[in-house]
């Protein structure tokens, strides 16, 4: 796993980050799902050809979120 998704994952221990999102280059779309991101369900039509919307869920401590959302209100 490349070192920033792993910088990233290894925040995500101790901060609600909730997702990672990128714009993947159409030839390395196999490539990014294979490190674990999933594509969304529509790219926008300016997009189609040359990059796909993609996401990497990092949530761990979904309980911990819910607590910190409600803190700010």
């Amino acid at each position: 796993m490349p070192s920033i998704i792993k910088s990233i994952k290894d925040y995500a221990l101790s901060f609600p980050v909730r997702l990672i999102t990128i714009d993947a280059r159409k030839d390395l779309v196999g490539w990014y799902k294979r490190m674990g991101f999933i594509e969304f369900p529509y790219n926008p039509k300016w997009q189609e050809g040359y990059t796909t919307k993609m996401y990497m869920d990092c949530l761990i401590r979904q309980k911990e979120l819910e607590e910190y959302v409600e803190s700010l209100c």
